[in-house]
């Protein structure tokens, strides 16, 4: 992780900011994680924690985490100056970027959030002995879509009641409840 903050003298009220964290989470042990819906055994549903023959669970030790980025990054400025009689104008920028990261914590491979970056800005005027403030705020101005959390599920042509094991739920060679392959 590292952290810097600078105010250049040459231009007072201008303040330079940066932040980098490099991080390598994966589960240690996780052999009792959940199924995602469909999951067959062949796909990793092949835990059978009741000895019935059917994978209820998946081991996911040494995967990585849910919502655990490799890297992140952001930086940005903030600058104020005078105005007019004792008023403050404020802007400033931080842009934030994110490398890819698993949205869901049965780790479905189409639950992974790409890697983004995302800009922010503002601009706001201050009133004397910050009496008041008045202020515009952009924020995500790149229109990125970002998600941190996703379930794998689906109830489309499905038997809740009265479904035979054999043909059913996760980790049975036919996939999930509503036999999918």
């Amino acid at each position: 992780d590292l952290d810097v903050t600078y105010m250049p003298p040459a231009v007072e009220g201008l303040t330079l900011f940066a932040a980098a964290n490099w991080n390598t989470a994966e589960y240690d042990e996780f052999g009792n994680a959940d199924c995602w819906y469909a999951q067959t055994k062949s796909q990793g549903c092949n835990v059978d924690l009741n000895g019935d023959g059917i994978g209820e669970a998946q081991d996911l030790s040494g995967e990585p985490l849910l919502r655990a980025p490799d890297w992140k990054a952001n930086f940005g400025f903030d600058y104020e100056m005078s105005v007019f009689d004792d008023m403050t104008l404020r802007f400033g920028s931080n842009t934030s970027y994110s490398d890819s990261y698993s949205a869901s914590s049965t780790n479905f491979g189409d639950a992974y959030m790409d890697s983004y970056t995302k800009t922010s800005a503002n601009i706001g005027l201050v009133g004397p002995d910050e009496r008041w403030q008045v202020e515009v705020i952009g924020d995500n101005l790149t229109d990125e879509f970002v998600y941190g959390g996703c379930a794998a599920t689906s109830f489309a042509n499905t038997v809740a009641i009265g479904t035979d094991p054999a043909f059913a739920g996760t980790g049975t060679e036919k996939g999930g409840v509503a036999g999918q392959p």
